[in-house]
């Protein structure tokens, strides 16, 4: 196994780097909240729960020549984890089985964390889609059944449907950038194909395609915050539809 699937982590730099700057760009104090939510949970995604996750197992390639399957579970010794994990007092190392179910958590997490932050849903909703959330997390660490963690994703789609639909026109001037729709379009086109990497991977293929689903999916997201905007109000909406989405200007 090559080094490829780690080093291709160094691709969410690009929206963490997109989030830092929108922190200093920022016009209220909600805003650079949400971004520093963002940057921070790509940090921990990246070097954190994927980059242990494949140090992990390129250490049981080089002893078994051969990829470890998800129900196996072996000492991740030298991980980045691992070393977190004796920081705070552990006297076990961390396994891979926990490296593998802390990877998926969080990489969903952020997932739904940056569809959350450039779709302007009230407080309200996205507390109940987080709570969904950390719900079929649980369910995912107690029956190994990865479906679980596309629920969230599943009820989110509609929301982010109507925002795109009904989205006002892009209002910033002299931006070298593309407007909005087309941003939002190419990240989620690149988020489709990202996750089809994902999931047709198998061991002859996996260096390739899971290193295709790190870089697609960092810059999916890098697209899909650069289409975000404070100028968020949906006022073509229909009246039920604006009842979930946070309004920055009274529509007329």
């Amino acid at each position: 196994m090559s080094k490829l699937p780690t080093l291709t982590n160094l691709s969410y730099l690009l929206p963490s780097f997109v989030a830092i700057k929108n922190i200093y760009q920022a016009e209220s104090n909600e805003a650079r909240c949400e971004n520093t939510e963002l940057a921070f949970m790509f940090l921990v995604t990246a070097f954190v729960g994927s980059w242990s996750y494949h140090q992990c197992q390129e250490q049981f390639v080089c002893s078994h020549n051969k990829l470890p399957t998800e129900h196996q579970n072996f000492d991740c010794t030298g991980t980045v984890a691992n070393k977190l994990y004796q920081l705070l007092g552990s006297k076990r190392d961390v396994t891979y089985r926990t490296i593998h179910d802390l990877d998926h958590f969080l990489a969903t997490m952020t997932t739904i964390l940056v569809i959350l932050n450039v779709t302007p849903l009230k407080h309200e909703v996205k507390k109940l889609f987080l709570v969904i959330l950390l719900v079929c997390v649980l369910l995912f660490v107690l029956s190994g059944s990865e479906h679980m963690n596309v629920i969230p994703l599943l009820l989110i789609i509609p929301f982010v449907v109507v925002f795109w639909c009904y989205s006002p026109p892009d209002t910033r001037e002299h931006s070298v950038l593309p407007n909005r729709k087309t941003l939002w379009g190419a990240g989620s086109v690149l988020m489709v194909i990202a996750t089809i990497s994902l999931h047709i991977a198998d061991e002859d293929s996996y260096n390739a395609t899971h290193s295709g689903w790190h870089i697609l999916s960092a810059i999916s997201a890098t697209c899909l915050m650069l289409g975000s905007s404070s100028d968020n109000t949906l006022c073509d909406a229909p009246p039920f539809l604006q009842k979930f989405f946070r309004c920055h200007k009274k529509c007329v």
